[in-house]
């Protein structure tokens, strides 16, 4: 039996990796969540198995991750990607020094593996191919925690732990906060309501939520030595915005109502190139892949 340990496992990401893990035969599963922080993605976690915690205190972890005693370790806490999340402390004290305390603690409890979820805000505005070893250029203070974060937990030596920092792209799915795209495209059809957006026109590289925890939980459970990388977390195929608004809008009936160029672009967007995935094609070359329409089918039977 394989012990995995989730940090952040109340969010978007981290809850649906609990899922996923939830889902794999010989696979226990621990969530951390932040002390009396929102449960609500966690429905179909059994009690047990959700432990509240602070992540920026050293004692409270280390004593935590010795008595769980994980094999492996995945990090999907976060802090800073909603815009209501300014606070630039806590934008540290999460996405930083909480690493750097998480990665200490499983080191000296005997942690055999711990993958760390970064951002391809990581990369800024680069509009070349985004390789993992390419210059980081963060435009925020939630990409530039988030970049310190990723080589802290790639350049340090922990001897016989792997460390892999996962930088995601643009994920959408299962249990997103309202105020992201996709829900706010779905609310506005489901009310007939228009709905005011951006041109559309920016390129992104659209990873449906459901198959990235596949792959991050396939990353974290490979019997085969990963050792200590950076792997971009993509597709490799870049897509318009309005591409993907405009599939979900008609699959609903309502592409009438969206409203494009009604707003101007989010000054912190980053504008990027398309993502190299060659380690992850390497690592992971039978990955799973969900069609569009079943991934929306999916979303939209659920909420």
């Amino acid at each position: 039996m394989t012990r995995v340990l989730v940090a952040g496992a109340a969010g978007f990401v981290g809850a649906n990796v609990m899922r996923e893990l939830a889902q794999r035969p010989d696979v226990t599963a621990v969530g951390w969540i932040r002390p009396g922080g929102d449960q609500w993605r966690l429905a179909h976690i059994p009690q047990k198995n959700v432990i509240p915690i602070d992540i920026t205190n050293l004692d409270e972890v280390t004593r935590a991750i010795r008595q769980l005693q994980p094999d492996v370790v995945i990090n999907a806490a976060a802090y800073g990607v909603m815009p209501q999340q300014n606070d630039p402390v806590r934008n540290y004290d999460v996405n930083v020094h909480a690493v750097h305390i998480i990665l200490t603690a499983a080191r000296a409890s005997g942690v055999s593996r711990v993958v760390h979820l970064g951002s391809y805000f990581e990369y800024g505005d680069l509009s070349d191919v985004l390789r993992e070893d390419s210059a980081l250029m963060p435009k925020s203070n939630y990409a530039a925690t988030k970049a310190a974060a990723s080589l802290i937990a790639a350049s340090c030596d922990y001897r016989t732990m792997e460390v892999v920092v996962m930088r995601l792209f643009n994920l959408w799915g299962l249990w997103e906060s309202a105020g992201r795209l996709v829900p706010q495209v779905i609310a506005a059809c489901r009310a007939a309501t228009p709905l005011a957006l951006t041109s559309g026109t920016q390129l992104k590289d659209f990873v449906y939520m459901g198959d990235a925890a596949a792959w991050i939980v396939d990353l974290a459970l490979r019997q085969t030595p990963v050792g200590h990388r950076i792997v971009n977390l993509a597709s490799g195929e870049l897509t318009m915005v309005k591409t993907l608004v405009s599939t979900i809008a008609q699959t609903m009936g309502h592409l009438d109502l969206m409203r494009f160029g009604a707003k101007p672009m989010p000054a912190t967007e980053p504008n990027t190139g398309p993502a190299d995935t060659s380690r992850i094609d390497e690592l992971l070359p039978e990955r799973r892949k969900t069609p569009i329409q079943q991934a929306l089918s999916d979303v939209l039977r659920a909420n």
